[in-house]
This record gives structure tokens, C-alpha cells and sequence, in this order.
């Protein structure tokens, strides 16, 4: 899907000369003579960059941005001023009210596209967003991110030290973030030391025509553990070719000229916020997933992760030569406990034998809620005779201790009936009970707990509280 870029501009022959620009790089381009209009069209034709010019007949490029920036789903679509002169107050104004940036409208045009690049590489697009917007209205996606202030990492990268130093000493007097200092080599060794910052500046000197950014920009860009830092990258030379090369290396800001601690303080805090809302929509994503794996009661795997799991266990023992015991643990009479004692009781019940159940096996083995009071366990490389002691010991850690529930005088006494089916691999003789060979499934796993399912009936069916066996057919 081509990048959609909102073009507000009073004057009809700019609109239309950027639009030819544009759609000849392939954007797909909407337009807007006010900006009124274009707050207006924001929400009908959700743009991945508005591009603004800086003098609207309606309200100023400042307040477009404060309005902009005020949305409440599209605050953070990508915002570039195209600016007649060459004012910096001016500039500054626009920067301190949200633009990512601001260009002269006679830039080159390599620099316009590349910074247009850089912004669709980094930004949040129409996919993005629908995505997030989605998954916020999933289950386990819409609680809240908490979130911690601390104190934001700047590096600074030079080769001359004083230099670097005294760029330190001007920045800290506009943002009081946590600055370092870094040589080219030393910032790879910190890192392993849980050092990543948020933003790199990678500053050239006035001698250097951005030969020194370009490398280090593209050193650091391909190593995976800076993916989610944010580069700004100062180039002394007002030419666009070099500043339009570091953007499409993967800067994602870019400033030229003179070094002015303001402008660049302005552009640091735009590109910390963008990572901060990218960082959130990562974390929320991250949380979301994890919760749409993990049973919130027990804290345990839940089916959706074990299944697969579960084949995936298969697989490696298939490849090993080696064989994998799965059980199927079910808690006898749970529903007595429930109607007897309320089911606060049984999910204290549930709780605290999902806890016994992950202490009594290794950290390598699967433990899953899979139903209501089901539990599986699946644990690779042992033969049946060990399986069977396995399964016989977590019989007992349930049945020995009765369960202590708060609020009730006496623990509750609690048994557990087990299933359990081997998968050998082939020209290992079997032990135990033979059964009727089945025809194979599709699915490895789905046959694997079907006939730990089959076993657990015998365990109910024999009086509950034991472990019966269904060997599994050879893999």
C-alpha cells in the first residue's frame, strides 16, 4: 500500500506542483486548501504524513500542529512544514508545536523525499494503526500500560571529545534528559551492559562533510540490538545530498548547519516522543499476546499456546530418536468443592495446585491449564517406566496436603486422576499396555492428547486418584 501524504496548502499551484511531485515517487496524494479542511479530512482519508504549508489563510502552521497534535487517534501522524523563509524563530516556534520537521520549500527535492521516507520507515502508518486499534478492543489487549517515568538516555557519538563535551554542556541547559559521551567503539561495548539509549546523536565535526555519521549510521543501524533506539544525525554542511544519504541510511532526524542547542533540544524531544508511544504500542502488543497465552488465574500456559507446543515437543523428539510423556491431570470432584465451599475456594484450589504441578517438574517441561480443572504436563526423554513414576509423584504432591484456603478453619483434601500416553519413536520396544492400533491423525499433538484423554477415563473409571497408561503408536 502506498504511503498517503496530506497536502494543506492556500495556494492552488503549490498544491498541484507537490501533488505531480509526489505521485510521480508513487504516494498516493490528498489535498486541502485550509487548514480547517485539512483537520477535517484527517479523519476520511487518514494520512501517513501531512505536509503543511506554513502559511494558511485560515490559522497558522503552529496552531495547525497544536490542533494536530490534539487528536485523539491521529495526534500522531507525521507532520513536515514547508517554510518560505529562512527564519529561525520561526522555526523554532513550529518545532516546539509538534512539526517533525520543518523544510524550506525550495529544498531539494532529494531531501524532501528522503525525509518523507524516513518518517513512513519510522512513523506509525494506516496499518499500524488499525492493527493497535484492534487489538485494544481484544480481550487481554485493552488493559491499561503502566507506565515509569525515568529519566531519557541520550549518546552522543564524536570522535573529538572536547568537542562532544562542550555540545553536552549546551544541550544540558535546554533539556535536563541524561547525556554520555561515546567514542565509536565504545558505545557496541556498553551496550552489552544494558546501556541502550533512546536517542543517538551522532554529531560530525565542521571539518567532516558527514562521511563519519554515514558509517557509523549504517554500523549501528544493522545491529538488532539499537532497532528501537531513535538516530538524529548533525551534519555542518547545509548541502542536501549528505543529510538526504544519512535519512535514507536510517536517520531518522536530520539537522543542518550551525549547531544550535534549541533546535536540536526541539527535535530531540519530538523523537523521544514517538519512541515513547511506539515503545507503549510494543509493550501493549507484547502484553496482549502474553495474555492471550497464559491462564490469568493459575498464571500457567493456557491450550492455545500448548497445542502447539505440544507439537513442537513432538517434532524435536521425532528428530532426537527420544520419546515425550504427555498427562492429563484432572482435579476428582472439583465441583463438590465448588458447591461446597464457593468457587473463590476453587480457584484458591486451582491456584495452588498449578503451583505444585510447575514445582514438581523441570523448567524444559510444558505445565498448561487446558480446561476447567484439566491440566496437561508434557515431559520429553523420559521411558514409560519413568513417566509412570512421574506421574504416580504428582499424584502424590496433590493428595498428601490438603489445601489451605483462607477464611475456611480446615485445608481441603484434594486428589488428582492422571492420563497418560507415551510417543516412542520407532524400533523402541514398548512396555505396558497394548491397545488397538489407530490410524494416524493429522495432527500429532491432537493424537497424543486423545489417547492421554482415553487413559484419563481409566483413571476415573478405576476410582480416581491414580495414573493409568495409553501407549502411543510408534512416531
Amino acid at each position: 500500500m502506498p504511503g498517503r501524504i496530506l497536502i494543506i496548502d492556500g495556494i492552488a499551484t503549490n498544491r498541484i506542483s507537490l501533488r505531480v511531485r509526489l505521485c510521480a515517487a508513487f504516494y498516493d496524494v490528498c489535498q486541502a486548501a485550509t487548514g480547517a479542511e485539512g483537520l477535517e479530512l484527517l479523519g476520511q482519508t487518514q494520512p501517513d504524513i501531512v505536509l503543511l504549508a506554513s502559511t494558511l489563510p485560515d490559522m497558522s502552521a503552529s496552531q495547525f500542529c497544536q490542533s494536530l497534535r490534539r487528536h485523539p487517534k491521529l495526534g500522531d501522524v507525521a507532520l513536515v512544514v514547508l517554510e518560505c523563509t529562512e527564519d529561525r524563530a520561526r522555526r523554532l516556534e513550529i518545532l516546539a508545536a509538534g512539526a517533525d520537521d520543518v523544510l524550506a520549500r525550495q529544498a531539494d527535492p532529494r531531501l524532501l523525499l528522503a525525509r518523507l521516507r524516513s518518517l513512513l520507515r519510522s512513523g506509525t502508518s494506516r496499518d499500524d494503526r488499525l492493527l493497535h486499534s484492534q487489538a485494544e478492543a481484544s480481550t487481554g489487549f485493552a488493559e491499561p500500560t503502566r507506565r515509569f517515568a525515568r529519566a531519557s538516555h541520550i549518546a552522543v557519538l564524536s570522535e573529538d571529545v572536547a568537542c562532544g563535551l562542550t555540545w553536552i554542556k549546551r544541550l544540558q541547559k535546554e533539556r535536563p534528559y541524561r547525556y554520555s559521551l561515546y567514542s565509536p567503539r565504545s558505545l557496541p561495548r556498553d551496550f552489552g551492559r544494558g546501556m541502550v539509549p533512546d536517542v543517538i546523536l551522532i554529531a560530525s565535526s565542521s571539518q567532516d562533510q558527514g562521511d563519519f555519521g554515514a558509517s557509523l549510521l549504517a554500523t549501528l543501524g544493522a545491529q538488532p540490538g539499537y532497532r528501537r533506539s531513535r538516530f538524529l544525525i548533525y551534519v555542518p554542511n547545509e548541502a542536501a545530498e549528505p543529510a538526504a544519504q544519512m535519512l535514507d541510511l536510517g536517520a531518522h532526524d536530520v539537522m543542518r548547519g550551525d549547531f544550535d542547542p534549541v533546535e536540536i533540544s526541539l527535535r530531540l524531544d519530538q523523537l523521544l516522543r514517538r519512541k515513547a508511544r511506539a515503545d507503549q504500542m510494543h509493550k501493549r502488543l507484547q502484553d496482549g499476546l502474553h495474555a492471550a497465552l497464559i491462564d490469568p488465574l493459575t498464571g500457567l500456559h493456557n491450550r492455545r499456546y500448548a497445542m502447539p507446543e505440544l507439537g513442537r515437543l513432538i517434532s524435536t523428539a521425532i528428530e532426537g530418536r527420544s520419546s515425550l510423556a504427555l498427562m492429563l491431570a484432572d482435579l476428582d470432584h472439583f465441583k463438590r468443592i465448588n458447591d461446597q465451599y464457593g468457587h473463590a475456594a476453587g480457584d484458591a484450589v486451582l491456584t495452588e495446585i498449578a503451583r505444585r504441578l510447575l514445582g514438581a517438574v523441570g523448567s524444559d517441561d510444558l505445565v498448561a491449564r487446558i480446561g476447567g480443572e484439566e491440566f496437561m504436563i508434557a515431559i520429553p526423554g523420559l521411558s514409560l517406566q519413568e513417566a509412570q513414576q512421574a506421574a504416580q509423584h504428582l499424584c502424590r504432591i496433590v493428595s498428601e496436603t490438603p489445601v489451605t484456603i483462607p477464611g475456611l478453619r480446615q485445608p481441603v483434601p484434594v486428589t488428582v486422576s492422571i492420563g497418560l500416553a507415551m510417543a516412542m519413536p520407532s524400533g523402541q520396544p514398548a512396555a505396558g499396555r497394548q491397545t488397538t492400533p489407530t490410524q494416524p491423525a493429522e495432527d500429532p499433538a491432537e493424537l497424543l492428547l486423545t489417547r492421554a484423554d482415553q487413559a484419563l477415563y481409566g483413571a476415573k473409571n478405576l476410582g480416581r486418584n491414580q495414573v493409568t497408561t495409553l501407549d502411543q503408536p510408534r512416531m
